[in-house]
């Protein structure tokens, strides 16, 4: 159960650098293209 946990805080802290990393590139996106 720790095993797993401690899987799905790596798996989960990823995916939220790379949505913001993405929500970036939107906004940047959308400042060029009103």
């Amino acid at each position: 159960m720790s095993k797993s946990t401690t899987q799905w805080g790596k798996n989960k802290k990823k995916p939220k650098k790379g949505y913001l990393h993405l929500v970036h590139h939107l906004s940047i996106i959308y400042f060029i293209y009103p």
